[in-house]
């Protein structure tokens, strides 16, 4: 079974394309990135240069271009992203009849785990690779490269993380890379569980969408657990992480009491 839903994103047109969109927003933040630091500088002489960013805060996850387009584009309705790759893929299964088909062949909870195992794997893969590309990229492009944009300048002001991070930012932003990584699975599932549960995807798009951008907008805000180089501190960390896990782990309870105990064929 999960060899088969494997199958069909790999087949499926909608996951092809937003698997590329995720592919080239962190790939269009290098080139931001590349353009604001780069323009009005004969290439390698600029190297010399102090404020020349470290290839780690030069990455996607950093956040350190100007305007934050590509971050924004991505991070702000990353469950939408997913949603449309597979994760609506329980709508669609209601209203083709396919669930029904499926449950009598390989019965409810196989159904319903294959599911929620690819629905979490799909957006690991992607987003490690994703991500893994940009930072080799900043790597080569920003090489020697040691600006912090000025907060290295003050480290013990800016808190016990940041000082971690930019002792061992390679290390770090690798970690992150994971972190995020993992955070977009369980951001997946959530928007899975969504679909199961709702069945319509005038009600999954909206709801799946607003709880986390909820997220986005809160005081422990979930990018303050994605983002390294930042000033704030590891209790946003461990705050944005436990709140969007929390609402992941909710919506498995809904989706089990609504459909897997009760929902019949």
């Amino acid at each position: 079974m999960i060899k088969s839903e494997l199958y069909r994103v790999l087949k499926s047109k909608k996951g092809k394309v937003i698997s590329i969109i995720l592919l080239l927003l962190p790939l269009v933040d290098v080139i931001i990135n590349w353009y604001e630091e780069f323009t009005g500088y004969e290439g390698y002489e600029y190297l010399i240069y102090e404020d020349l960013s470290h290839p780690s805060y030069a990455s996607f996850l950093s956040g350190s271009s100007q305007g934050h387009v590509a971050q924004i584009l991505l991070i702000w309705i990353l469950p939408i992203y997913f949603l449309i790759a597979y994760s609506d893929s329980g709508i669609t299964d209601y209203k083709t009849g396919y669930k029904n088909f499926t449950l009598l062949r390989t019965g409810k909870k196989s159904y319903y785990a294959s599911k929620l195992i690819v629905a979490f794997i799909n957006p690991v893969i992607i987003m490690i690779i994703s991500l893994t590309i940009n930072f080799i990229i900043c790597n080569v492009i920003f090489h020697g490269g040691d600006s912090f944009g000025g907060m290295e300048c003050d480290v013990d002001s800016n808190g016990f993380l940041f000082r971690i991070s930019y002792l061992n930012p390679v290390i770090s932003y690798i970690a992150y890379i994971l972190v995020f990584a993992v955070l977009s699975g369980f951001v997946s599932v959530f928007a899975l569980c969504i679909s199961l549960i709702s069945r319509n995807s005038f009600i999954a798009y909206p709801v799946t969408f607003f709880i986390w951008f909820l997220q986005i907008a809160s005081k422990y805000s979930i990018t303050y657990a994605i983002q390294p180089f930042i000033e704030y501190g590891v209790k946003y960390f461990i705050a944005g992480l436990t709140i969007c896990f929390s609402i992941t782990f909710i919506s498995l309870i809904v989706l089990y009491i609504v459909r897997i105990r009760k929902d019949e064929i």
